[in-house]
């Protein structure tokens, strides 16, 4: 007789229901192909169950009494050896199970009481060696559990309460048998003392949980036992100080946190204790002034900040203490007229920005405090009318933009006024060349429509070539080569073709 089974269900620690008609038959393997193989057996007169995969070879025998399973059961591979074996009573798994790999050594053991796992469970790797062991209670961990390494060393050292939860001392190790964490579970929950080791036994992290949730303070150390960071928690979110150290023991940095929030003065070190940047968060937004230092304690940078956005005044310095830039910020964007200066005071070049572009006039100077070159940006993009000047400022040359594109130039000017070859540039393309101030030639570039497009070369004032490459579209691509002033190359750089 035909027995017909439905609705496989898989559990932990491999038992499976199947319900046939109003009985709940349990079987102890979660393996889907068994599964499937136990649902199509054959049930003679006398109740004795087989069920035979496609090949012919007996995988399941077992014994009913009407629909309840009963007695020994017994699983097997395809190649005749047991799988594992188990008892019914009533219908219901009761007594030893022993489950085997394909080898034939032993995978698991443990016992069975009215369809739950009971008492002690032994689990092995397939080389024969313990891979865990504890008891169950009710189908669920109790008490201590150990889970082993394949050499034999412990992994893991584990407790459980009655309903199977975490609860109580819990340790894991490494292979050698060296302890690396050790923490406290209260059901499921991490609660109490934490910890994190190092290879010798020195504590790496110390910290608190409580109720699953950080708490209080956490500490941890470095290889060389020096304390790395010291921070603060509660429910999990950061609160209070946080600080952070160098391994000579000064202090890197200071945080302060409010229920998770960054909130007040926060201030970063450098390792000799000299500070290095210092600034204000307000609800984790960056706010009020902001500050960073030179090693030499000297300001690098001045500016502020208003709900986590640059505004007002930013300066920056150099290392010789002078002035190199300063400008409106407005909504995290430059704003209104900046001015850029040269590490010996004097004034490299000004203009206005527009939400962060360059738009307007703009003015370059040279270092004897001449106009080298003035024009407008639109955006960014070079626009109108632009003058380039010699130091004594004679015209150089004139170019015209449109929004970035050089549409047309003027004759090209020597430091003494005399007209110097140009290039065949006309319209937006064709090459154009530039000179040193002595007259001997900087570069020769190439443009098509008003970009730079094909070989561009710059020169040294001997002659030598300084660096030659391609542009396609104002872009470089393909090999560029720079050479020394004896003419060897120096160093190649690849730029891929960005389309």
């Amino acid at each position: 007789m035909k027995i017909g089974f439905n609705n496989v269900l898989f559990f932990l620690f491999c038992f499976s229901p199947i319900f046939s008609y109003s009985q709940q038959l349990f079987i102890p393997i979660s393996d889907s192909y068994v599964v499937k193989i136990y649902k199509h057996g054959d049930k003679d007169s006398l109740g004795n169950y087989i069920s035979k995969d496609s090949l012919g070879n007996t995988i399941v025998l077992g014994k009913f009494d009407g629909i309840k399973a009963v007695g020994k059961w017994e699983i097997f591979f395809d190649n005749g050896r047991k799988r594992a074996f188990y008892s019914y009573k009533d219908g219901k798994l009761n007594g030893n199970f022993i489950e085997y790999y394909w080898n034939g050594t032993m995978k698991s053991k443990g016992s069975f009481l009215n369809n739950k796992q009971s008492l002690t469970w032994d689990s092995y790797y397939p080389n024969g060696t313990l891979e865990s062991k504890g008891e169950m209670f009710m189908g669920e961990r109790y008490k201590k559990w150990n889970i082993y390494y394949t050499n034999g060393r412990i992994k893991e050292t584990s407790n459980y309460n009655e309903n199977g939860l975490l609860n109580g001392q819990y340790y894991k190790y490494d292979k050698f048998g060296k302890i690396i964490l050790s923490a406290n579970y209260l059901n499921n929950m991490l609660h109490g003392i934490y910890k994190e080791y190092y290879y010798d036994g020195e504590v790496a992290l110390h910290g608190n949980y409580k109720l699953g949730l950080k708490d209080g303070f956490w500490t941890e150390y470095d290889a060389w036992r020096n304390t790395s960071f010291i921070k603060q928690y509660k429910d999990d979110k950061p609160h209070l100080d946080w600080k952070y150290y160098y391994n000579n023991k000064k202090l890197q940095k200071v945080e302060t946190y409010n229920n998770g929030l960054k909130y007040g003065h926060f201030l970063e070190y450098y390792s000799t204790g000299i500070i290095s940047k210092s600034y204000y968060f307000k609800n984790d937004l960056l706010d009020s002034v902001y500050y960073e230092f030179l090693p030499n304690g000297s300001i690098s940078v001045e500016g502020q900040f208003s709900y986590g956005l640059k505004d007002g005044t930013w300066a920056t310095f150099t290392e010789e203490g002078q002035l190199f830039s300063i400008g409106n910020y407005l909504n995290d964007y430059k704003e209104g007229k900046w001015k850029y200066f040269h590490k010996y005071g004097y004034i490299v070049s000004q203009g206005e920005y527009k939400t962060g572009y360059k738009n307007g006039q703009w003015r370059y100077f040279s270092n004897q405090n001449t106009i080298d070159e003035i024009g407008s940006y639109y955006n960014d993009l070079k626009d109108g009318l632009w003058g380039r000047f010699y130091f004594n400022s004679q015209l150089k040359q004139e170019e015209v933009f449109n929004k970035g594109q050089l549409i047309s130039i003027s004759d090209y000017y020597s430091i003494t006024g005399e007209t110097m070859e140009k290039g065949d540039f006309i319209n937006g393309n064709g090459e154009v060349i530039d000179y040193y101030e002595n007259g001997k030639i900087f570069s020769k570039k190439k443009y098509e429509n008003g970009y730079l497009n094909g070989r561009h070369v710059s020169f040294f004032p001997n002659g030598k070539i300084a660096e030659d490459g391609i542009y396609i579209n104002a872009k470089k691509v393909g090999t560029w080569i720079k050479y020394n002033r004896k003419g060897v190359a120096i160093s190649s750089i690849r730029y891929e073709n960005e389309k």
